[in-house]
């Protein structure tokens, strides 16, 4: 038997046998410690030993032998020391869609008041296998000039016709029904323009993500409206209405060609180059003070 258990059996016959103080027993090679024997019971105690030379090691002590299994004590894994990782904020990046599509600008095209016009041959020469010429969009528009009936200035409603001529300067313009007979001249086989008069703009950002343009009627910089000129409405015959009309000055046509989180983009036929952008908001507030006019391009029988 190992000399240490050996040593711990001579303890535990002792301690049954004497009546009170704490006992100290020394062993050749080991100290070993234990409670009072009034504390003493039957029952299973943990000892203690510690050997020179040797690792720590647990016994286990009855009232009628000692174990002669020695167990390995468990040995805890050091506690690491846990630093807290600083995470650099991350966001997200805003979400952002143009489209490559022809650019004109009115100036150079010699149509002073043709925004409309311009706009619709972007977005046609962005379908078309050809490029579309302005003379033909010119000569194919329906067009009236306002005119004196019965001592009064008459004109058709801008939806019905472009008011004036879209090359002089002292004519108006026209709305998206009139956009939308223009077009579908010329758009090639399955597709046709189609009137979306009164969807919202942020509906209208689902055409964008497609890859389809709108046009879109605000105004000029985005600058307010005003009402300026006005008419009498011609009826289908030509005759004058009792329905008076006014013009809201700064009308324009733009064509919506991307969208991110804060700006809408156009291709504006009155600025100097492709994609000017502007704040959604104040875009949504002039898009409703000329009426909320928009036109897409869509495949027949969507």
């Amino acid at each position: 038997m190992h000399p240490i258990l050996q040593g711990m059996r001579k303890f535990v016959e002792i301690a049954f046998t004497c009546a009170a103080g704490t006992l100290m027993l020394s062993i050749p090679g080991a100290v070993m410690h234990y409670t009072s024997a009034k504390d003493f019971q039957p029952a299973s105690k943990t000892i203690q030993a510690s050997v020179e030379g040797e690792p720590q090691k647990f016994f286990s002590a009855s009232s009628e032998s000692v174990a002669e299994t020695l167990t390995e004590p468990t040995t805890e894994a050091p506690t690491e020391e846990t630093t807290e990782a600083f995470t650099e904020a991350v966001f997200p990046e805003p979400k952002m869609m143009v489209l490559d599509v022809p650019y004109y600008a009115q100036r150079d095209l010699g149509m002073p008041t043709g925004c409309e016009l311009v706009s619709a041959k972007m977005v046609l020469d962005y379908y078309c296998p050809e490029e579309v010429p302005m003379g033909g969009l010119i000569v194919n528009v329906r067009c009236d000039k306002p005119e004196e009936i019965d001592g009064e200035t008459c004109a058709k409603h801008p939806s019905q016709a472009f008011i004036g001529h879209p090359s002089l300067s002292s004519s108006f313009g026209c709305f998206a029904p009139v956009i939308v007979n223009l077009m579908n001249l010329y758009l090639p086989e399955g597709y046709e323009a189609v009137d979306v008069t009164d969807k919202p703009l942020d509906e209208l950002e689902n055409y964008i993500s497609q890859g389809i343009p709108v046009l879109v009627w605000a105004t000029i910089d985005m600058s307010p409206t005003f009402e300026s000129i006005g008419w009498y409405l011609k009826d289908d015959k030509g005759g004058k209405t009792d329905e008076w009309y006014f013009w809201k000055s700064n009308e324009h046509c733009l064509v919506l060609t991307g969208y991110d989180d804060t700006y809408y983009y156009f291709n504006d036929p009155n600025s100097w180059t492709s994609n000017t952008r502007y704040e959604k908001d104040l875009v949504k507030l002039r898009h409703e003070e000329v009426g909320n006019y928009s036109v897409v391009v869509l495949p027949k029988n969507r």
